[in-house]
């Protein structure tokens, strides 16, 4: 961190920002692209393969009913490894064991999964594996705020973002490098998971939190974390508005990852014997633009040090794509709609972790695993929410619905121009060596 010395003259000098070096990012960004690809692999295609072959009469409800209850199971898990990693006074350090137990229960639920021989088995693994794997997301995400310097966030935050969508294609990579076994598919990530983990481990300096500094653990912050949520809001406003901007985002991310299929089909008039064709090729464009743009908008928002400026961006990208897909319902309106919502898409992930890190949220350095946790509760509220209300919406089987649905996304992501503006601007002295004369 930027600090002052004196030199013999007498004069004060301001001295350069502690930061972290490229080789650590880089392994810190491999272990994370582990921990997703070990838990979309199973998440996007294992666990549906595995449903159809234990009880193919009864696939669809059983893989959505262990689906949302896996969400849900996954938000709550992912604030309390937060909470409980900011209290942390072991001598390993505060993240250290939860990356580690992450680790190693998400390659235990998914072996699990793997080798299930019913409904119930595949339904304890998959909860094991959401259980652990968020608890791995949460404290590896904390690593920004503990350890990279307020003017490297933006690229950090960039190359994690960009790891959730490889972990895909990683996925995607393995299944179809080993499709005859399903055990594989489903250990073979969790192993690359815990191999990048012991290696960014070997040279991660963890905090360490005195017992007498340590907060207490109370349950009824635990359980009582939306009645948390809404005091923090009322008190700490910066807080409340970077909340806000992340949900507002999400929902029109969430409304055209959803339905990008059905989208095609009923509003587009894609012929059936095309849409699969035509779902692949918005699928690539959406994980092709946001991989690439992710890191990007880390980079330059780090360079002109203005994170929430840059930010902005992932809301008139995303509006920008609504307005393609809904004004222009041909092929090319289709893909260019997409190809604008992952750009928007990559800025956000890009970004919203180090927004959220670098603004004023009271004591952060105390509640920054907690913080993060919430964090990605609104991250994964609207896909959850759109599971449970969307669908009603668009089975009507009424075109105008789709505008309903992609238009009240696209002006969501409008009015987060407005949110994102309120957050306290959390703008760092750029690095130097200057003297200051006393």
């Amino acid at each position: 961190m930027n600090g002052k010395y004196s030199d013999q003259s007498g004069a004060v000098i301001l001295a350069k920002e502690q930061r972290v070096s490229w080789l650590f990012i880089t392994v810190w960004t491999l272990a994370q692209l582990g921990l997703w690809a070990s838990l979309l692999t199973p998440a996007n295609v294992g666990l549906a393969l595995r449903v159809a072959d234990i009880a193919p009469e009864n696939k669809d409800f059983i893989y959505s009913t262990i689906s949302c209850i896996g969400a849900i199971v996954a938000i709550f898990s992912n604030y309390l490894w937060g909470y409980l990693s900011d209290r942390t006074t072991s001598r390993f350090g505060m993240r250290r064991p939860y990356m580690v137990g992450g680790a190693i229960g998400s390659l235990a639920g998914a072996a699990l999964m793997g080798t299930a021989l019913n409904i119930p088995q595949l339904f304890i693994g998959w909860l094991i594996l959401q259980f652990s794997a968020n608890a791995a997301i949460t404290t590896f995400l904390a690593v920004i705020a503990d350890k990279v310097p307020a003017s490297q966030r933006g690229i950090a935050s960039g190359f994690s973002g960009m790891c959730r969508t490889l972990g895909v294609l990683t996925g995607t990579f393995i299944i179809k490098l080993i499709p005859d076994s399903l055990v594989l598919v489903f250990v073979l990530p969790a192993c690359v998971f815990i191999l990048f983990t012991l290696i960014f481990l070997m040279m991660f300096e963890d905090k360490k939190l005195a017992r007498s500094e340590a907060m207490p653990v109370r349950a009824a912050e635990i359980f009582g974390v939306f009645g948390m949520i809404y005091r923090r809001v009322r008190s700490e406003h910066t807080f409340g508005w970077t909340l806000g901007s992340i949900f507002l985002l999400q929902c029109t991310i969430a409304v055209g990852q959803t339905y990008l299929v059905y989208f095609a089909s009923d509003y587009v008039h894609i012929p059936r014997n095309e849409i699969t064709t035509v779902a692949f090729y918005a699928v690539l464009i959406m994980n092709a633009f946001s991989c690439l743009t992710a890191p990007i908008a880390g980079y330059i928002a780090d360079r002109i040090n203005a994170r929430r400026k840059v930010f902005k961006f992932s809301s008139v990208f995303l509006a920008a794509g609504v307005v393609s897909l809904l004004f222009f319902p041909n092929l090319y309106g289709y893909y260019t709609g997409y190809a604008l919502i992952a750009i928007g898409f990559g800025v956000f992930e890009g970004l919203f972790i180090a927004v959220a890190t670098t603004s004023a949220t009271g004591k952060q350095d105390a509640n920054v695993g907690a913080d993060l946790g919430i964090i990605n509760m609104a991250v994964s509220t609207p896909g959850i929410l759109l599971t449970f209300s969307a669908m009603v919406l668009v089975s009507a089987g009424i075109g105008a619905n789709y505008i309903v649905l992609y238009g009240g996304s696209g002006l969501l992501s409008l009015l987060a121009l407005f949110t994102i503006g309120r957050i306290k601007s959390s703008k760092t002295p750029t690095p130097r060596a200057e003297y200051v004369t006393d």
